[in-house]
């Protein structure tokens, strides 16, 4: 079955809302990690799109590592109106806390 491109954002993004919405369902608050690149602006555009409370949103920036996407993601949060908070921290605290970080993964 063909359909247009419109037909084919529209639908995409009905499916997206869906997948996304599922998932906050939660006995707890849920958040979204903002890193300023492309899936998780789409993930906090689509979740933040026609609420009228604020996602929460989280970035970890890293300023002496070189990787520092906080700027960028504090950006989107001020653009989609969320709810932001950062947390930076060093490379030392980084590799640190790593080996414990598939335990709050699981």
């Amino acid at each position: 079955m063909k359909i247009g491109l419109s037909e084919a954002i529209s639908e995409t993004e009905k499916f997206l809302t869906n997948a996304f919405q599922y998932r906050m369902v939660s006995d707890v608050s849920v958040g979204v990690f903002l890193s300023g690149g492309y899936d998780s602006t789409c993930v906090t555009s689509i979740l933040q799109k026609d609420r009228t409370e604020k996602i929460k949103t989280f970035t970890i920036g890293m300023p002496d590592i070189g990787l520092n996407e906080a700027p960028f993601a504090k950006e989107i949060a001020a653009h989609l109106e969320t709810d932001h908070s950062e947390f930076y921290c060093t490379e030392k605290e980084v590799l640190e806390i790593l080996p414990q970080v598939s335990y709050y993964y699981d």
